[in-house]
């Protein structure tokens, strides 16, 4: 969620841990709270034993006093405020839920493993209250929700992905550009929607790598992970007469993590074995959008926050 005081805010409702779904439920809600400033604000929040519960209806999870209430219109999201942060918070859907064709992708022999993902709210309106360092105060802004789920840790079959998400007065843009590790060739599934004001998709992908590309203008190495990341770089998605190029050049990190050197040494020994390295990096940086639409062109530009999830030592730029 981007507030309009400029804060933004990150709210994550887990069942257990990804990193190790075969084990039992484990569920816990993670809030981060980055504020104007840069200053980074972050919980972790493990109810009791027997006060989760899920619905098989619909979205209505509670975790003790922390809830996820909605139908694809609205949301109701409340943290009760822990160690002076916390939120109450309604999310209002303004455009239609998006998945790419079924919204999964298949791994292992008959795809009998599988990674899944739901584009709930791909913009939507924010309001109601945050709770920082223990003060109450009223918030607006725009958000977005979606959900991801499967059957793997997603650090075993992805090398990385990038996720950005950019919304302008009258379009919305979404990329979300996974690569498969080395066990599955690097295979890479970039998906993406354009929505208009209205909240219509007027443009897609489902992942064809044959109409799309992806070029790195520039990268560079960074300090928090020695790892070499793109700096500046460029999609291009093209379905008949219709196409969008869009193109993303970094600003600042807001968030760079080795995630390997944070991990206790048994988990660091599983990574060996698993040949990864996982690190977390979130930017900010400018994005600007070229929209073909059968010969009309519009063309839009603004900063954005993406993020990059790197369970890989390399990236890759295209399929092997």
């Amino acid at each position: 969620m981007l507030l309009d005081d400029g804060s933004a805010v990150v709210i994550i409702f887990h069942d257990k841990d990804a990193a190790n779904p075969g084990l039992p439920m484990k569920p816990y809600v993670q809030i981060g709270v980055t504020l104007p400033s840069g200053e980074y604000l972050h919980e972790n929040l493990v109810p009791g034993e027997g006060e989760t519960s899920f619905s098989t209806e619909g979205c209505d999870i509670r975790m003790g006093p922390h809830s996820l209430v909605g139908d694809l219109k609205r949301y109701e999201i409340e943290i009760s405020p822990v160690n002076g942060l916390g939120a109450k918070l309604v999310l209002e859907s303004m455009s239609a839920p998006w998945r790419p064709g079924t919204g999964y992708i298949g791994f292992g022999e008959n795809d009998k493993d599988y990674f899944a993902w739901l584009c709930s709210v791909p913009r939507g309106r924010v309001h109601g209250q945050l709770t920082v360092n223990g003060e109450t105060r009223d918030i607006s802004g725009f958000g977005y929700h979606d959900h991801q789920w499967g059957t793997v840790p997603p650090l075993m079959v992805w090398n990385h992905w990038f996720w950005i998400r950019q919304a302008f007065d009258d379009y919305t843009i979404l990329v979300f550009d996974l690569v498969a590790n080395a066990d599955h060739n690097f295979a890479r599934y970039p998906l993406l929607f354009v929505h208009d004001a209205d909240g219509n998709i007027v443009f897609e992908s489902f992942g064809d790598i044959e109409e799309t590309r992806f070029e790195v203008g520039e990268e560079y190495e960074q300090e928090a992970t020695g790892k070499r990341v793109p700096k500046a770089f460029t999609y291009t998605f093209c379905d008949g007469d219709s196409s969008v190029v869009y193109t993303m050049e970094t600003i600042s990190e807001l968030d760079a993590q080795d995630n390997y050197s944070m991990a206790p040494a048994d988990v660091q020994a599983l990574f060996d074995q698993a040949k990864i390295r996982p690190s977390y990096t979130r930017w900010v940086g400018r994005g600007r959008m070229e929209l073909d639409l059968d010969g009309v062109i519009s063309q839009r530009e603004g900063e954005a926050i993406f993020e990059m999830i790197f369970g890989g030592t390399e990236y890759q730029v295209t399929t092997k």
